[in-house]
């Protein structure tokens, strides 16, 4: 296994508005074990549409893990103007994911809801799996990527649930008191 594609909510998904909100902490504390896994695993490249939250953790702790690993960033647009309308604050985190190793989009301009699924179904074909924060229980736009996920045979999948969160801020607190 070669290539993972990163996915998973968003930060307000999450309830997550500013970046020195305290539950980034625990979510980059699992997201590191589960990286430090895939890595053992083979995994080389990781692959980004460029989203906040999530996405945008684990891009960080990649970039941090490239002074011990050899690993590579893709960040694969759907669109040419994506994040255009972010605040500053989300437009230096796009300058992030454009930093990435390999940087490109699938479309120039959105035209029809049919290139949605033509993107993830592309993004499924050239990545070995998927690393992914999703619960079906808590639905997002993510659910007609997870679809897609479900009918793909032989692909990796690895998600940081949110039990993982709870274990992880437990233990946490163990090591506090």
């Amino acid at each position: 296994m070669k290539s993972i594609l990163v996915c998973g909510y968003k930060d307000f998904e999450l309830g997550v508005f500013k970046d020195d909100d305290k539950k980034i902490e625990i979510i980059k504390l699992v997201i590191r074990k589960k990286l430090l896994n895939l890595i053992d695993q083979g995994v080389e490249w990781f692959i980004f549409s460029g989203n906040k939250g999530f996405e945008f953790w684990v891009l960080e702790l990649v970039n941090e893990l490239k002074d011990e690993y050899d690993l590579k960033t893709a960040t694969i647009f759907t669109f040419e103007n994506h994040g255009e309308s972010w605040n500053e604050a989300g437009k230096n985190k796009l300058l992030k994911f454009k930093a990435s190793d390999y940087v490109s989009y699938a479309y120039k301009n959105y035209e029809n809801p049919g290139q949605f699924k033509a993107y993830n179904e592309f993004l499924l074909d050239h990545t070995d799996g998927v690393f992914y924060f999703y619960d079906s229980e808590h639905p997002s736009n993510l659910k007609y990527f997870f679809a897609l996920v479900e009918e793909k045979a032989d692909y990796y999948r690895l998600s940081l649930s949110f039990d993982d969160l709870d274990e992880a801020y437990n233990e946490m607190l163990d090591n506090y008191y």
